[in-house]
């Protein structure tokens, strides 16, 4: 376990970011303009790490259905949090050409916070039945890249996360058996 005292007097300070919100869910779509592909995938309300490799993933589908990897077809990343360099991941271990682009590599939110796979704080539209499988089949695929990276060499390690009470969330997904029932 690590230490997590902290001694103010000896330098340690303690470091909160703050996670942009938006109103509905997040958004995840293709959109033309002046000819160039643009892919919206932002929004994902404090849960980027639990969607990252999803996301990344389907970022890299949408991308594939346009362009073909190699120089022909630079493709720029804007953010360079958890969703932006997972997707410059994927989509440079498909071959393309990837810059990323940021405001600031230091003193981001992802820099500074700690990460969890967490399905049940995600907001999604349930309303919407196509919407509702397309979130948990981007949920099936990151919990699936997620444990594909376990390990020191990519710095993921599972952990048992106990709470005060059971989240709400957590029974749509071991009821669409992206996770196995947790006891």
């Amino acid at each position: 376990s690590p230490d997590f005292t902290c001694d103010l007097t000896r330098g340690c300070k303690y470091v909160a970011g703050l996670r942009p919100w938006r109103q509905d869910t997040y958004r995840l779509e293709p959109e033309r303009i002046g000819g160039k592909l643009i892919v919206h995938n932002y929004g994902h309300g404090g849960a980027g790490i639990t969607m990252s490799w999803g996301c990344a993933d389907a970022v890299r589908n949408i991308v594939r259905q346009s362009y073909s990897p190699g120089p022909a077809h630079p493709i720029a990343v804007l953010g360079a949090g958890v969703i932006g360099l997972t997707v410059a991941t994927l989509l440079r271990e498909a071959g393309f050409a990837v810059s990323t682009y940021a405001e600031a590599l230091s003193g981001t939110t992802s820099e500074v916070a700690g990460g969890q796979w967490a399905p049940s704080i995600v907001e999604y539209d349930e309303a919407n039945p196509t919407r509702a499988v397309r979130f948990f089949d981007l949920l099936r695929t990151a919990y699936r890249m997620h444990k594909a990276r376990l390990g020191i060499q990519h710095g993921v390690s599972e952990r048992v996360n106990y709470c005060r009470k059971r989240a709400p969330g957590l029974d749509k997904v071991e009821k669409e058996g992206i996770i196995p029932k947790v006891q």
